[in-house]
């Protein structure tokens, strides 16, 4: 009783098995002292974990997992969860069947870091090993009741604005090829087109999703980057147009910090409201006066307009507190990251100044926009008497950021 054996079982059918230890003085068995389990197969919809903030400063990531094997898979878990990272749901802890799925969710509030990886298994299982992604998303028309609830990100059929996300590089190194696939998402259109062929660390760019008049359900959207050797998924779910949407003038944020919505899209389920305060009273449009940044959306597109400015801007090193866009992305409001510099020339900022007194801005002074105008020049807005400009980029003027959720 006092003595320890450690010895290696070879490899046998499942089931118990007799165990006997010989000694000098004789041979003991244990009746069924041994039980071998069956083992299964398991496998994740994804090769990397892409976390999606949604704009709250939370970001999310839904795994799921497959029971590719014949027999059940006993209960699965993270062996261990890397540091900053929550498991929130996971719905595989019952145990698995054959050919059946199961959902975990993650979340994390910090900077994802792709230098760690998570281990998934069962006692009967293979071990997954999935690594943190260099990407993440960050959603620009935040998901106010998402459906499923686990939707990073909603498109409503009927709506022809496109939806974007940006995306950002946590790695140590540049992340190459990115890529989007849709094809899972009935009617959607998706490009990555604003992506350079190499995204620096830190450096930022988005993708947009088009719904189609025949968009149904909801699906995985798949992000791959560095070839086809990595892919991430983000779930994307689908509502109907015509739901109840909050008032201009209405303050999304009844803490007080006075986050009022500015502009309603009934067709896309879309609410915009604007910052509880100006970022800056005076600052330029850009650093360097005169430059092509090819941010010359004058419809919804504040959001693209911003991120082509941040890209221009980061390509020259240029610190983001220096220029109007740059105060947006860098913004955190009341928790939310998803700002953005509204466009002009008649669009975002028009409609800002049409419902002023609504929204607690200036009745006096110059606003930029997000929209370019020439390499010079870039459109602004008089406050006193709704005026549209095109002024020079170097010039000094107000910014306040806005935001977007669909309802």
């Amino acid at each position: 009783s006092a003595t320890q054996i450690t010895a290696t079982t070879p490899a046998h059918a499942a089931g118990a098995v007799d165990v006997a230890v010989t000694t000098a003085g004789g041979t003991a068995t244990s009746s069924g002292g041994y039980t071998y389990v069956s083992t299964t197969t398991i496998s994740a919809n994804t090769a990397d974990l892409l976390f999606t903030f949604n704009g709250n400063g939370t970001a999310r990531s839904t795994l799921t997992i497959t029971n590719d094997g014949s027999i059940a898979a006993n209960a699965i878990a993270p062996s261990s969860l890397p540091a900053g990272i929550t498991l929130a749901t996971n719905n595989c802890s019952s145990g698995l069947a054959a050919a059946a799925s199961c959902t975990m969710i993650f979340t994390t509030t910090a900077t994802p870091d792709s230098a760690q990886t998570l281990s998934i298994l069962a006692d009967n299982t293979n071990t997954l090993s999935i690594p943190i992604a260099p990407l993440s998303l960050t959603v620009y028309s935040t998901p106010n009741s998402p459906s499923p609830s686990n939707a990073s990100l909603m498109l409503v059929g009927s709506c022809t604005v496109p939806e974007l996300l940006l995306v950002t590089n946590n790695a140590a190194s540049a992340v190459t090829n990115i890529t989007v696939d849709a094809s899972a998402l009935t009617g959607v259109t998706a490009s990555a087109s604003n992506c350079p062929a190499s995204l620096a660390q830190n450096q930022i760019c988005f993708i947009s999703l088009t719904a189609g008049t025949a968009t149904t359900g909801s699906g995985n959207l798949l992000l791959g980057w560095g070839g086809t050797t990595a892919l991430g998924s983000v779930v994307v779910g689908n509502e109907a147009s015509g739901v109840s949407l909050p008032l201009v003038g209405d303050d999304l944020t009844p803490s007080g910090s006075a986050n009022f919505v500015f502009a309603t899209n009934t067709s896309c389920n879309l609410v915009k409201a604007v910052a509880s305060a100006d970022q800056s009273t005076s600052i330029p449009w850009t650093t360097t006066g005169s430059n092509t940044t090819g941010a010359t959306d004058t419809t919804n597109g504040g959001q693209g307009n911003t991120v082509k400015i941040v890209q221009y801007e980061d390509g020259i090193s240029a610190s983001r507190n220096a220029y109007a866009a740059g105060l947006c992305i860098a913004l955190t409001e009341n928790s939310y990251t998803n700002w953005y510099l509204p466009s002009g020339d008649s669009s975002e900022l028009n409609q800002m100044y049409t419902n002023r007194s609504d929204i607690s801005m200036a009745s006096s002074g110059i606003y930029w926009s997000s929209t370019e105008f020439s390499s010079n020049g870039a459109w602004d807005q008089f406050f006193d008497d709704g005026n549209q400009n095109q002024d020079g980029k170097s010039d000094n003027f107000r910014v306040r950021c806005s935001r977007a959720l669909t309802y």
